[in-house]
């Protein structure tokens, strides 16, 4: 696993901009060709590797919407996702404002994962769980099926789904599981049967919380076990300025598993 890249300056670039047209109505945005190129394999390839983009120095990204990437934009030259995000309209229909979030981040990991952009993907796992402590939200049906539809292959943020799932209070009646497992992916209910019979009993039911929050690393991709100290003491201030954050926000109904 690779280290994070270390952050590139406008000075020690030669201040070239591509045009990145989004969304489908192609609004043009200038982006300084070697910071995107610096942070993405996808853009490095595309404009620096013989593609005719090389040459045009424009390119389309008609899946992704603007606020997505402004969101991108913003980590890339500030170093740090902004928080709350700007959160576009979305395909979830849900009463609290912390699902709406995760769906928020959800558009910008898949930018990230279909771009090869690979510390905004942990940037963004990172914030996930953020969320998910600060706000002892759990994923819905809806969610969850998004996810499992859009990331088709084994990867770090489903494994979080199933963790939180895993480690959280969730329970049904007996009227209520038939329902819930029609609603769910499959491929999620073996991924929580496989996490489930990994852990005993006795350790979920004494101390959930502790036993998700103690291997948050596991999805981060470090390299080194500095990494992982260093990783761990910005995640709790991460935390504390989120759980600082849902302070202030007025109240939301409470997240609760829908069955329709």
């Amino acid at each position: 696993m690779s280290s994070k890249k270390a952050r590139l300056s406008y000075s020690q670039t030669d201040l070239t901009s591509v045009t990145i047209r989004i969304g489908i109505d192609a609004v043009p945005v200038q982006v300084n060709k070697d910071i995107l190129c610096h942070h993405s394999n996808y853009f490095d390839n595309l404009f620096n590797k013989g593609f005719k983009e090389t040459e045009t120095l424009d390119t389309n990204l008609q899946d992704v919407s603007i606020a997505t990437f402004k969101t991108f934009l913003d980590w890339m030259h500030n170093g740090e996702l902004e928080f709350p995000a700007e959160l576009p309209e979305s395909g979830y229909n849900q009463t609290t404002e912390d699902l709406k979030v995760f769906a928020a981040l959800l558009d910008v990991y898949m930018l990230a994962e279909k771009y090869d952009i690979p510390d905004l993907r942990v940037s963004i796992i990172k914030r996930w769980q953020a969320v998910q402590a600060a706000t002892l939200t759990v994923e819905n049906t809806v969610l969850i099926n998004e996810i499992y539809e859009r990331l088709p292959g084994p990867d770090p943020l489903k494994q979080i789904v199933v963790q939180r799932k895993l480690h959280s209070k969730f329970s049904l009646s007996k009227d209520q599981v038939g329902k819930w497992t029609d609603q769910i992916c499959r491929e999620f209910l073996v991924d929580l049967l496989i996490a489930g019979s990994e852990k005993a009993p006795s350790v979920i039911r004494s101390g959930p919380r502790t036993v998700w929050e103690k291997h948050m690393c596991n999805f981060h991709e470090h390299s080194t076990e500095e990494e992982k100290v260093a990783c761990k003491e910005a995640w709790i201030k991460e935390k504390e300025k989120l759980t600082e954050w849902c302070k202030k926000k007025p109240a939301q109904p409470a997240a609760e598993e829908t069955l329709t």
